[in-house]
């Protein structure tokens, strides 16, 4: 009885010495083989986190309602920074060769801080139509200024390709224009221009046209619509050429 009763222990602890070695290589299969295990300690561990309570209708609204405020303000302080820089323009005047440096400077600090401002990709804005000059700070005529003469300059953009530079003396007596064409470059806020010919005309008769040579680049600092006191919606461009140059159009 004792002898029988030993064989089923020793038999008993065979078999749980097998299960545990068994159980050893299978835990190991896991580490090596990257296996998973039918519950994983992160799973349980997910569920020991405390449950985050659903975001109700009033948090969304109150987030939205501080995002709108954000981007109300920003517009307020965009609206107030430009109207500011296009009266210091206006009163400094069209050529800026004329002013004296400390105004320059400042029409230059203030440029810069509408930076941030500007419509995204100002170089790829489209333009069309005519536009004026409001102030340039280039000492050559491209401002207007022909010795103790001063002409209007506008832009007239042909297609998305060619435009003109005009300036007119003593009304519409006296048009010299610049054919050229214009590239955006890869950063879509430098434009690469190209001039092509002149043309003079005198009282809108053609009395010369000569091919030129030459070009340059627009570093567009703002490029964005504003709404002017008398309520008249406008397209301001503000560049480096690199002379500071301010243009309006009518919209």
């Amino acid at each position: 009885m004792i002898h029988h009763t030993l064989s089923i222990v020793i038999v008993f602890a065979i078999f749980l010495t097998v299960c545990s070695r068994g159980a050893t290589a299978s835990f190991a299969n896991f580490q090596h083989t990257g296996s998973k295990p039918l519950i994983s300690l992160r799973r349980l561990n997910i569920l020991r986190q405390p449950i985050q309570h659903p975001i109700s209708a009033n948090e969304i609204e109150s987030s939205l309602s501080i995002a709108n405020e954000g981007e109300d303000t920003m517009s307020v302080e965009r609206e107030r920074i430009l109207k500011n820089f296009l009266e210091m323009s206006r009163v400094a005047g069209q050529v800026g060769s004329k002013c004296d440096e400390s105004v320059l400077n400042e029409l230059n600090d203030a440029a810069k801080s509408l930076v941030p401002y500007s419509d995204q990709e100002p170089g790829r804005i489209p333009l069309v139509g005519n536009h004026v000059l409001i102030h340039s700070q280039s000492k050559g005529g491209s401002s207007g200024a022909f010795g103790p003469f001063v002409g209007r300059v506008t832009q007239d953009f042909l297609d998305d390709v060619r435009f003109v530079n005009n300036v007119s003396l003593f009304g519409s007596f006296l048009t010299i224009s610049l054919m050229a064409t214009r590239e955006v470059l890869d950063d879509n806020v430098r434009i690469r221009v190209t001039f092509k010919e002149t043309v003079i005309k005198i009282l809108g008769l053609e009395v010369l046209r000569k091919d030129i040579k030459g070009s340059g680049i627009w570093k567009n600092l703002f490029v964005g619509e504003y709404m002017d006191e008398n309520e008249v919606r406008k397209l301001i461009r503000v560049m480096e050429t690199p002379s500071l140059f301010i243009i309006e159009q009518t919209l």
